[in-house]
């Protein structure tokens, strides 16, 4: 489905675009309208996005929110890499403050350490 909205927009002008892309925002979030009669996917993100970005060759990046996703929380996984004969494994969250106060992510943040660290307490 992905693939099939991409060569839409290959076709689309450019001038388009944008419009339709806020007009579908607007069908799908606001009015909680499905399209896929037209041929456009139920869009499948919740609430977190996973990017992963080893592939990239990258380690670290800090990926910013983009409104169209409507996701609130995005979690980068860098390559990992070995540091002092262990191996490390970067992982990075952007976090839409209008929907988490920094508070939450801090204790989100502890835990999730804390899991890392100590896998056989989860």
């Amino acid at each position: 489905p992905t693939s099939r909205v991409v060569r839409l927009f290959k076709r689309m002008p450019d001038q388009l675009c944008r419009p339709v892309i806020k007009c579908v925002d607007f069908l799908q979030y606001t009015c909680n309208i499905s399209l896929q009669s037209f041929g456009l996917p139920n869009d499948p993100f919740g609430s977190m996005t996973v990017t992963f970005l080893d592939k990239f060759n990258i380690r670290y990046a800090n990926i910013p929110l983009y409104s169209f996703s409507r996701s609130a929380i995005t979690i980068a996984v860098g390559k990992q890499y070995k540091e002092g004969g262990t191996n490390l494994l970067p992982i990075t969250c952007t976090f839409d403050h209008r929907c988490f106060d920094g508070y939450e992510g801090h204790m989100a943040h502890k835990n999730i350490i804390k899991w890392l660290n100590h896998p056989e307490k989860l």
